[in-house]
């Protein structure tokens, strides 16, 4: 992708805390490089913890639920024409990002309480099938740390 590559944008309230800059796109998945503003130090532990969370899902589907229920309670994604989408799914490991998205909320009640858990749970299957855990591939060509399903 190129300069001119769309950018989300992280904010807690008005204050930006990083730009998404997509730079590939694996329909459900963007993947980006994160631009980190001055308030992202703040809220980096907690993408960290819902990373090591992440790891174990299978047995602990709770605790990563609450780690990412904690990210969703202090930050915003904005598409790039500025609009709040309504759901969203975003892990960040380092400079990289990836991420799915609705405009819809996700339903609510018993039935769909998991339906993030569910959403991670199925992916990271998919990326066992592919590959040993911790399920990441280096792009020789930028020489970037991406989760496999970036197609690179």
């Amino acid at each position: 992708m190129s300069d001119a590559d769309p950018v989300w944008r992280l904010v807690r309230g008005d204050e930006l805390l990083a730009e998404l800059v997509v730079t590939d796109a694996d329909f459900p998945w963007l993947n980006a490089r994160v631009r980190p503003a001055a308030g992202f130090a703040g809220v980096r532990p907690l993408f960290d913890d819902e990373l090591r969370r992440l790891e174990d899902l299978d047995e602990e589907p709770e605790q990563w639920e609450a780690a990412y229920r904690s990210i969703r309670e202090v930050v915003r994604l904005l598409a790039p024409d500025g609009r709040a989408v309504a759901e969203f799914l975003l892990h960040i490991e380092g400079e990289n990002a990836w991420w799915r998205w609705s405009d819809e909320p996700f339903p609510e009640g018993k039935k769909s309480r998991n339906s993030l858990a569910r959403i991670c749970r199925d992916e990271e299957r998919l990326l066992r099938s592919r590959a040993p855990w911790p399920c990441r591939s280096t792009s020789a060509s930028v020489g970037a740390v991406r989760p496999l399903w970036s197609g690179r």
